[in-house]
């Protein structure tokens, strides 16, 4: 799995395509009230075609991607989030917009009071989907350094430190090391294919605190500078990104 993935990244430097650029930091540091960003929006969903058909469902655009959502499911987007790094601001931020996307059937979503963020400060405590541009890539990572396609350097884990389990979450056994992908591989979205990688990543307890762990999977489009997160292992999600879609 490992051997596929060195492959796919030799063969995008052999096509000389950039493994993973790094946005420019903008401004320097992030609100110190601890609010979480601001400016909330329903995703919008892109132009109709007139000459295609298009699939049932909620299709929604984000960057170069077009991923179509059940009709039941909740899609959100938060515009102007600032990304940073927590323990140095002075490193700059990046400014940009993420999307938090989750099934029905869940009351713990309807009843959530305040915006998500995007570093898990203020948790959706529900199972959902994370979806991520060039700010959550640069500042996604442990102690949030950025996410690459290092096998390493591939978690979604934001902060530094043990941190709190994703309230929805099923715990998993801990993992001896929780830097180490316990799968890496390469998994289609839309006609491309992403790096896809699954982590066991230690955590403290909601109730007791007591040190337990959750797997979590993600997507990584290099290219594209988008980044899934699935940390509640949604049945729907794979075949949501299968059959995506990408601007030509």
């Amino acid at each position: 799995m490992l051997v596929a993935a060195t492959a796919w990244v030799v063969g995008r430097l052999a096509a000389d395509r950039p493994l993973l650029p790094t946005p420019e930091p903008t401004g320097a540091g992030i609100p110190t009230d601890g609010a979480a960003p601001t400016g909330a929006a329903t995703a919008e969903p892109p132009e109709p075609s007139e000459t295609a058909a298009e699939p049932p469902g909620q299709r929604v655009r984000f960057r170069n991607l077009t991923l179509t959502f059940p009709e039941d499911w909740t899609v959100t987007r938060y515009e102007d989030a600032v990304f940073a790094n927590g323990s140095d601001p002075a490193q700059g931020s990046v400014t940009d917009d993420w999307i938090l996307a989750h099934p029905p059937g869940q009351p713990e979503c309807a009843e959530q009071r305040r915006q998500p963020s995007w570093d898990s400060e203020a948790e959706a405590h529900c199972a959902h989907v994370k979806i991520f541009g060039p700010g959550g890539i640069r500042y996604g990572g442990e102690s949030w350094q950025p996410i690459t396609d290092s096998p390493d350097q591939g978690a979604y884990v934001p902060r530094s430190g043990l941190g709190m389990c994703p309230p929805a979450a099923t715990t998993v056994d801990a993992p001896p090391d929780h830097h180490a992908p316990t799968v890496s591989e390469l998994a289609p979205v839309g006609d491309r294919k992403a790096l896809y990688r699954e982590y066991r990543i230690g955590c403290a307890t909601w109730d007791t605190g007591e040190g337990d762990a959750y797997e979590q999977r993600t997507w990584l489009l290099p290219e594209s500078q988008i980044l899934v997160v699935d940390e509640y292992g949604l049945p729907e999600l794979d075949e949501i990104l299968a059959a995506a879609e990408f601007a030509p």
